[in-house]
């Protein structure tokens, strides 16, 4: 019989060193659409960072499910959950670059600090390589190694790379929008990566979850 855990953790934990994604292949594109679910997951975001509300210091983002993986370097199949996560990632890429162009981020030992927590959130080094944190569905960890090395292409090859990069520009629109300045990003990234948490319901068979 499986068996099934489940552990509240911070975005930070869920992107941190002992923790990888890769999306099953039987799983469907990625597919949400910028201006309504990756709006509304920034809208969510944005206006917990903005409250201040002392009853409610944590936000929970809702759940993931996770089981061993079939292959690969990464530590988890995604079972459920991969629309979410993936769009965190596409965050936090946006985010490390937002960082990267800040002028005094090189003389400023706390800005410089965040950013190299960023770039390991980002990807994950095994067999001598590196992967991103997530392997996204059908083709998109293609995409999302553009996107980290700041490649970005005019479009994308496919469905899922056209939806992903759909949803980065309109995140990187967000950013640059004056509802987060340059000199608001580091409280905005400590509320994210702190104080916005997932239940992450592990599963030690992945047989169980089909």
């Amino acid at each position: 019989m499986a068996h099934l855990s489940a552990k509240e953790i911070s975005i930070g934990e869920m992107f941190g060193t002992a923790s990888s994604y890769a999306v099953p292949l039987y799983q469907r594109d990625y597919d949400w659409i910028a201006e309504e679910q990756v709006q509304e997951l920034l809208d969510d975001l944005i206006n917990f960072w903005k409250s201040e509300d002392s009853d409610h210091p944590y936000y929970l983002l809702g759940q993931i499910i996770v089981a061993p993986p079939s292959a690969g370097p990464e530590k988890w199949q995604l079972i459920d959950g991969q629309q979410r996560v993936t769009t965190l990632l596409l965050l936090l890429i946006a985010l490390y670059q937002k960082f990267a162009d800040l002028p005094e981020v090189l003389n400023n030992r706390a800005l410089s600090n965040k950013l190299a927590q960023l770039n390991g959130m980002l990807q994950f080094s095994a067999d001598n390589d590196l992967y991103p944190r997530v392997r996204a569905a059908s083709n998109g960890s293609d995409l999302i190694e553009k996107l980290i090395e700041r490649s970005i292409p005019e479009v994308g090859e496919g469905r899922t790379q056209e939806k992903l990069l759909g949803a980065y520009q309109l995140i990187q629109r967000n950013l640059n929008d004056s509802l987060i300045g340059d000199s608001e990003m580091p409280s905005f990234y400590d509320r994210l990566v702190n104080e916005v948490w997932v239940v992450r319901l592990e599963l030690d068979d992945a047989d169980a979850a089909v």
